[in-house]
């Protein structure tokens, strides 16, 4: 439900515009994922490198908004909270923001943020880590003044609530992202680095290499 939720926001948000390219992406990860939990009597401190698969979409408008919407997900160990034991799942990440121009090829960029934890893609029932999100965005920073070589640059906090069972915390974090394109190409290379916790029973930190497939002016 909060993803079709996030989904129609965004969606909405971009229909509200005249929409000058809708670019689909696809992509894939592989890092180092760091969890500790303490919940409900049970403990896991867990540090695996792990592949995180990702897909989005990105909106560019004629008045110069944009409007994005990203799945992301991670192999790691999730809390069964019947039996306390830690268990093979996913962490299954949503990003949906608007990005508004503040100056030539810089964005403020407001927009909501979950993080569910499971043993199924999608799934909430070890946890969850959602709220707003606020940052600013570069996605096309020119190297040395390069028509050729770009670089991209995100940076975002969050402040939200985690929740596992009864548990409900205040949650914030930080998510910096940085990439490189060349002009003449669908494919892009980057760094995400993110941390994540809440007040007392979760903290999080995530470190990935990501090749994306962008399918520009395949739509």
């Amino acid at each position: 439900m909060r993803f079709s939720i996030i989904g129609g926001i965004a969606l909405g948000l971009a229909a509200s515009q005249v929409m000058a390219e809708i670019t689909p992406r696809v992509g894939l990860g592989i890092g180092s994922y760091e969890q500790i939990v303490f919940a409900g009597g049970a403990f896991s401190d867990n540090t695996a490198i792990s592949i995180a698969p990702s897909a989005g979409v990105s909106i560019g408008t004629q008045a110069g908004f944009i409007f994005d919407l990203g799945i992301e997900t991670l192999a790691t160990e999730v809390l069964n909270q019947s039996t306390g034991e830690f268990d093979d799942g996913y962490r299954t990440e949503l990003t949906a923001f608007a990005g508004y121009p503040f100056l030539p090829g810089a964005f403020v960029i407001a927009g909501y943020r979950t993080a569910d934890y499971g043993e199924s893609i999608g799934d909430d029932e070890s946890g969850s880590l959602s709220g707003p999100m606020l940052g600013v965005a570069m996605p096309d920073l020119r190297i040395g003044g390069s028509d050729t070589n770009i670089m991209s640059f995100m940076f975002a906090i969050q402040q939200g609530t985690y929740e596992i069972g009864a548990i409900e915390e205040d949650g914030e974090g930080a998510t910096i992202r940085l990439g490189f394109r060349r002009s003449d190409s669908n494919q892009s290379f980057g760094l995400r680095y993110q941390v994540f916790g809440s007040d007392e029973s979760f903290d999080e930190w995530v470190t990935t290499l990501q090749w994306t497939y962008n399918f520009v002016g395949e739509n």
